[in-house]
């Protein structure tokens, strides 16, 4: 019997190793290329496990010995089929399933995200139609600050009043937060463009691009779109913007551009064509970069941070993609209003190329694309602009009618407001809103003598609670003469930040109306009800001056009070979807089928341990197991 025994054992130790090597020699013979650091383990395994079971096998019986011949040829068939077979026909489907769902997802976050965008840019022109009332009466303020009796109101006096305003500094605030939503949505590209390059094997077939008309424009390694503000094919005479410091695309040779600062004096920069980052530019001077209206050099095409201009020699702007690829190379896509593009590329910056289409294309494989239409996110983001400009446009009417009608009466008042005698939506020029402003001037004259003693003082009814700012102190005007010896009154101011302190002195930096209550030794809960009957109103200007002793805000004393003026502050409200990181295959046959195989010699050496009930087997089945799970094995 002992002989028997070893014969088996023997024929089960040769089973082992040509179950383990000859499939191998066979796939070697007819794919030749390098076996994985698994497959040819295999075999230095095999060997001293045949001996081990030579040494020992006699010792069982003869079901036990055919229970681990037939474990470890199984174990061996198994080994051969997942681990000697053509990984790369097994693992193609899995690819070509991760570069579908990889094209599907892009092609739904950037369709819902234009949606998204499309929508939030329609909310935000519809709420910026309501600041045109404010816009409009600002214009107004401004008009009085500047006004001069020896000038006329001409189209830089316009430019002049929108940006004192604010206007044009909140406009491109405005535009920067709409930007970011784009933005955000087509760094998309870049990213995944760049989760391909990692995982060529998987998705080296997929391809990105930008399709205008029937051309395609594509890159391996770096895509990104930038949808902002353009002026396509600037001519000498409509070349004027206003530009923010942020940044600015130039199609065509590069130029210095000189601009006049608030302080009086001038600043020269040297702008190249391409992208230029306007947040880091420096003058010849060494100064930075200043937002404000410039002269763009004609015959050349511009994208980036530009704000409409409201004058005779403003630029025509419109929305814009400008297309961005590895190597810096930028191209445009201007809008037209017929739903169509003028697209300059960025290897000639020829003009009049004009395309009905601009996609963005997702190639899955050589037979599936998708597109998605940047056409509609163009047109929104135009109708938006077209919305400012009205703003632009009706302000400056308003300031225009306001500055004829101080003309005429030889003097500035802040209380005149041509805007407040129309409705926002009426559009009429500066010639019939000044009219319309005379005609209600005469109105409010005949109402006030009619009214005659009915509107009385003593009938005022006010709390200094409910009045957010009370100020006790003396007013001198801009010559120093003193105008008011401890007062109480209420500053309002519309174009700058004020601020007050108390037992100090405050000039004024602006065109102000303050709110007289009477007189007091000091504030109290009192004054302003005991005194109102001498109520006033002072219109203050630049250069008027506040020695402030006392401060009450809501009912409250205080040591300092800060005025803020209306502005568009930075939001980034809008969140946009990247997508997962995508499925990697390539490194399947180093890594999934070798953790497979360990854990198939692990179950192997796990029967034998039962079978042998030697401790030894059991050890080495968990050490396989545990270089199998934990990924020590690659």
């Amino acid at each position: 019997m002992g002989k028997i025994h070893k014969i088996l054992s023997c024929m089960l130790a040769l089973s082992i190793v040509a179950v383990a090597t000859v499939p191998q020699m066979i796939e070697t013979n007819e794919r030749p290329e390098k076996e994985s650091a698994a497959v040819l383990g295999i075999p230095a395994l095999a060997i001293p496990l045949a001996v081990a079971l030579t040494k020992e096998v006699a010792k069982y019986t003869l079901k036990q010995v055919i229970a681990a011949a037939v474990v470890g040829g199984a174990a061996g068939w198994i080994l051969h089929e997942y681990v000697g077979s053509d990984i790369k026909a097994d693992t193609e489907p899995l690819k070509a399933q991760a570069r579908a769902y990889e094209a599907d997802i892009i092609n739904t976050i950037l369709t819902r995200d234009t949606g998204s965008i499309l929508r939030s840019i329609d909310g935000f022109a519809d709420i910026w139609e309501f600041t045109l009332a404010h816009w409009m009466r600002q214009s107004e303020i401004t008009a009085v600050e500047l006004w001069d009796p020896a000038e006329d109101y001409t189209d830089n006096t316009g430019s002049v009043v929108m940006a004192l305003s604010g206007l044009m500094v909140n406009l491109a605030q405005f535009f920067e937060n709409i930007e970011y939503g784009p933005d955000s949505s087509y760094e998309l590209l870049a990213d995944r463009l760049k989760m391909w390059e990692q995982n060529p094997d998987t998705y080296g077939p997929m391809k990105l691009a930008v399709r205008y008309g029937t051309t395609a424009l594509t890159n391996n390694d770096y895509m990104d779109i930038h949808i902002c503000n353009a002026v396509y094919n600037a001519e000498n005479g409509k070349n004027t913007v206003w530009l923010d410091n942020r940044n600015l695309w130039i199609f065509g040779s590069g130029f210095s551009i000189t601009a006049t600062l608030d302080d009086g004096t001038s600043a020269t920069y040297t702008l190249q064509k391409g992208y230029n980052d306007l947040t880091t530019l420096k003058s010849r001077d060494g100064k930075d970069f200043a937002a404000g209206y410039y002269t763009l050099p004609a015959g050349r095409s511009y994208a980036g941070s530009i704000v409409p201009a409201v004058s005779s020699t403003a630029a025509e702007v419109t929305s814009s993609a400008v297309i961005e690829m590895a190597g810096k190379n930028y191209s445009l896509a201007a809008y037209n209003d017929d739903k169509s593009i003028n697209y300059i590329s960025s290897t000639n910056y020829a003009f009049g190329n004009t395309y009905n289409s601009l996609d963005v294309m997702i190639t899955q494989d050589s037979s599936t694309h998708y597109a998605v239409d940047m056409i509609e996110l163009l047109e929104g983001y135009k109708k938006m602009i077209d919305v400012v400009k009205t703003t632009l446009e009706k302000s400056n009417v308003s300031a225009a009618a306001a500055w004829d009608v101080f003309t005429r009466a030889g003097a500035a008042n802040i209380l005149l407001s041509p805007s407040s005698f129309v409705p926002s939506n009426a559009d009429l020029s500066e010639s019939e809103m000044y009219v319309v402003t005379v005609m209600a001037m005469h109105q409010l004259a005949e109402y006030t003598a009619a009214s005659g003693d009915i509107l009385n003082k003593e009938d005022y009814r006010i709390s200094p609670e409910s009045l957010n700012v009370l100020i006790l102190g003396d007013i001198y005007d801009a010559g120093g003469t003193l105008l008011y010896k401890d007062v109480v009154f209420s500053p309002y101011v519309w174009l700058y930040d004020q601020s007050f302190t108390a037992s100090a002195t405050t000039t004024m930096r602006q065109t102000a109306l303050f709110a007289i209550w009477g007189n007091a030794d000091h504030l109290d809960g009192s004054i302003v009800s005991s005194s109102v009957s001498n109520a006033g109103l002072l219109s203050a200007s630049d250069g008027y001056r506040v020695d402030v002793k006392e401060i009450m805000k809501s009912g409250k004393p205080v040591s300092e009070v800060s005025l803020k003026v209306f502005s568009v502050d930075q939001w980034h409200e809008y969140e946009d979807s990247k997508g997962s990181g995508g499925w990697d295959f390539s490194n399947m046959e180093r890594s999934s089928i070798a953790a497979a195989a360990m854990l198939l010699i692990a179950g192997a050496f796990l029967v034998i341990s039962i079978i042998t009930k030697r401790i030894e087997f059991l050890v080495i089945a968990v050490a396989c197991a545990l270089l199998a799970l934990t990924g020590v094995i690659r």
